[in-house]
């Protein structure tokens, strides 16, 4: 390692920077949970509105697309505006969204409650990590971006949890209220807390809305295609107009962005090799970590006929257990540099889904709950350490633009990851449980070969890292 932090000595981090990010991450940990949260409530969801899983599925591939789409503003955002105000448009946002969701009278509306809200956590998400780079000094930066996946991390499993409680006692709905009173409490704290210090701008910023628009089109047509796939049973024309169309569309955004003059993503950071390798590593653990946080709690209530509140219950020791050890594993970075927790991180990742394969026919809510534990202790060491290293490979004065690819990475990896694990477990013939069970061992199956696949992302980081 040409360079490490851990002979910086430490400096302290200034109060209002740590209650900055409690704010913002409050405000992101009740955005993820409420995109999450619904994923138990599917069967409860096309019940009500009369619809099939292709159509429910969107409920939360809606909110990701809009998460992610947002999220590749925010440094264009942080370039014109303070981040208290980047802080108050998210939360007003969200606020609205959760409250339409709460009350919506149709699928459609619930759909729109789900994108306002979506357009909240896409500002506030990548605010906290801002946040963290421009106010930690670089010698904590592992445990700190190790606190912000935390909460990431947290985030996904708790929303099955409370929203098999509600849906059981209640109605999915007080999943959305309940959200209220906590994200009044980051309000307070965010408004006394978080800086007001407007950016200083050389020059007029233009935002580039052509770019915007192509990417945003992009991803719906991918995702729209592969939600397909389910929907009509296979692969037809239905998924390959789709594909082509968001080919050609993702053609276009790379060619205009390398003679782009206006605003959006700084595609410069695609020149840093480790910092694409690592990108791919932290893209990988979130689908795993989403598509999984789908598929166990519908695989239990389909496959294992299990009840809603404990099909959520079954992934609540892993999910506290691998969040409150994600600090400790950022501290490892700082300490012992990246190969170790990386490589530790996904060989643990991998074995677990192996494991996962091998005990498919001896499933049963307490197996399920031991390797979701394994499986939050990799994905713990190996998510929020990928990130730090990838934004350490970057200029400084870039590292805003590589929050945001990663961040916007996240949510496009996390609708992926719901819609193909989604696919593997309604594609097949046969009776629902049946189809669900086999479709899951498959996932499983896939989701080791992506572990496999990230030990060739690790070699390449570390031929090509300068930290």
């Amino acid at each position: 390692m040409a360079q490490t932090e851990k002979n910086v000595p430490k400096v302290k981090v200034p109060r209002q920077v740590i209650l900055a990010i409690v704010a913002t991450g409050i405000m992101s940990f009740a955005g993820i949970m409420s995109g999450t949260s619904m994923n138990v409530t599917f069967p409860t969801i096309m019940e009500e509105f009369q619809i099939n899983i292709a159509t429910v599925q969107w409920v939360t591939t809606a909110y990701l697309l809009a998460v992610s789409l947002i999220m590749t503003t925010s440094a264009y955002f942080k370039a014109i505006l303070a981040p208290r105000k980047i802080f108050i448009m998210g939360f007003i946002a969200f606020l609205l969204g959760v409250c339409t969701s709460a009350l919506a009278p149709t699928f459609a509306i619930l759909l729109v409650g789900r994108i306002i809200a979506g357009v909240g956590t896409g500002l506030l998400m990548p605010l906290m990590f801002n946040i963290i780079l421009t106010g930690v000094p670089l010698s904590r930066i592992g445990t700190f971006m190790g606190i912000g996946s935390m909460i990431l991390q947290m985030a996904p499993a708790f929303g099955p949890t409370v929203s098999g409680t509600m849906t059981y006692y209640a109605n999915w709905r007080y999943i959305f209220w309940v959200l209220i009173p906590v994200a009044l409490i980051a309000f307070v704290i965010g408004l006394r807390n978080i800086a007001t210090t407007q950016p200083k701008i050389a020059k007029p910023v233009q935002f580039d809305f052509l770019r915007f628009g192509l990417l945003g089109g992009t991803y719906f047509a991918l995702l729209y295609g592969l939600a397909s796939i389910g929907e009509y049973g296979g692969i037809g024309i239905q998924f390959i107009v789709p594909l082509l169309i968001a080919i050609g569309l993702m053609t276009i955004f790379i060619k205009r962005s390398q003679v782009a003059t206006k605003m959006f993503l700084n595609v410069q950071v695609f020149k840093h090799k480790a910092f694409i390798y690592s990108l791919l590593i932290y893209m990988v653990i979130q689908f795993s970590n989403l598509g999984l946080n789908f598929m166990l709690p519908n695989f239990g209530i389909i496959a294992l006929g299990m009840s809603v509140l404990f099909a959520g219950l079954m992934l609540l020791p892993g999910s506290l257990i691998g969040a409150l050890v994600a600090p400790a594993f950022g501290r490892m970075l700082d300490t012992l540099g990246a190969r170790k927790p990386l490589y530790l991180g996904n060989g643990i990742f991998t074995v677990t889904f192996a494991l996962f394969v091998l005990l498919g026919n001896y499933m049963s809510a307490g197996v399920i709950t031991i390797l979701y534990l394994m499986f939050t202790l990799g994905r713990s060491m190996i998510f929020g350490n990928s990130m730090a290293n990838g934004l350490r490979q970057l200029p400084a004065e870039i590292r805003p633009d590589g929050n945001a690819i990663f961040n916007t990475a996240q949510q496009i990896a996390g609708a992926l990851g719901t819609t193909v694990m989604s696919l593997f477990m309604t594609t097949g013939s046969g009776a629902p449980d049946t189809v669900a069970y086999f479709g899951s061992v498959k996932a499983w199956m896939f989701l080791m070969c992506l572990g496999l696949v990230n030990f060739v992302f690790l070699s390449k980081i570390f031929k090509y890292s300068n930290k």
